[in-house]
């Protein structure tokens, strides 16, 4: 029998750049997932951005908890709407920036909704739960902006800069989870263990499509197990001098026992039955002076 070897055909370079563009959009997400900007100051200055000298390294913006919360209501808004301020500004033109240096083709970025934000040590934000959201920019009710091409830029073409940001939460692929979780936030800096961790991911596992707010009970579940225990614990380390400080006054009651035996018949009986009491009345003491 005469093996036939299966033939190859080797990609087409339009085949071979649409495969090395996904390829570094999925490492730019991963990285995305992983990153952790640094806290900034409050940023100052005008709303209004320059579009022909944009600056940069403002790479977040932060939404008020009650309007970022719309976003997985029931009947949540198409699309959330913020104003410019001077930090949206910041964080627009850093995004302008690096439009201008992708230049004309390959223009699509990705932008993730992080909550709750843990501020580290070291100036960094963390992000427990991560989530891809879709970010545009126009004019207060009208039309989208678009990014002017290197040649508008060259004769100083420019439309007018947008104040207001559209963010809404992006489309995502139906076997995917809502939420990215940063597990080394969960294990390190906020000390959850890890067979709990792993517990709730087979919770989670177990449920054949879970929604965003599926999914947000599970965490708070697992966040609020861990405090209960945590203080649980502080509470019985508290309470174990109460004990100590009880033990010590018993001791001293008996020793004041056998020091009134030593006078005499009549003294010992008294002090023993002295002694029979003293550990509840030392007791009582003690949660009188605790109290």
């Amino acid at each position: 029998m005469v093996e036939r070897s299966e033939s190859r055909v080797p990609l087409s370079r339009a085949e071979a750049d649409e495969v090395l563009r996904y390829w570094l959009a999925a490492v730019q997400q991963e990285e995305a997932l992983m990153a952790r900007p640094k806290a900034r100051a409050p940023s100052r200055g005008p709303s209004v951005p320059r579009l022909d000298m944009p600056g940069s390294g403002q790479e977040y913006f932060k939404l008020p908890l009650e309007q970022a919360a719309q976003l997985f209501a029931e009947k949540a808004p198409a699309t959330l709407q913020k104003l410019f301020d001077a930090e949206l500004r910041g964080f627009f033109e850093s995004w302008l920036s690096g439009q201008y240096r992708r230049g004309d083709q390959d223009r699509a970025a990705s932008h993730l909704l992080t909550f709750p934000v843990v501020h580290l040590a070291r100036g960094e934000l963390a992000g427990l739960l991560r989530c891809p959201l879709d970010v545009g920019f126009a004019q207060a009710g009208g039309a989208a902006f678009t990014v002017p091409t290197r040649a508008e830029r060259r004769n100083g073409q420019y439309p007018a800069p947008p104040d207001e940001a559209r963010v809404a939460l992006a489309e995502q692929p139906e076997q995917r989870w809502p939420f990215f979780v940063d597990t080394r936030l969960l294990q390190q800096q906020l000390g959850v263990v890890r067979e709990r961790i792993d517990e709730t991911f087979e919770r989670l596992r177990a449920i054949k499509s879970p929604d965003a707010r599926c999914m947000l009970e599970l965490i708070c579940e697992l966040l609020e197990s861990e405090l209960s225990e945590r203080f649980g614990a502080v509470a019985s380390e508290n309470a174990a001098p109460r004990r100590d400080a009880e033990s010590a006054d018993a001791v001293a009651q008996r020793a004041r026992g056998g020091a009134a035996r030593s006078g005499g018949a009549r003294d010992a009986d008294t002090a023993a039955g002295a002694d029979g009491s003293s550990q509840r009345q030392a007791g009582a003491n003690t949660e009188k002076v605790g109290s």
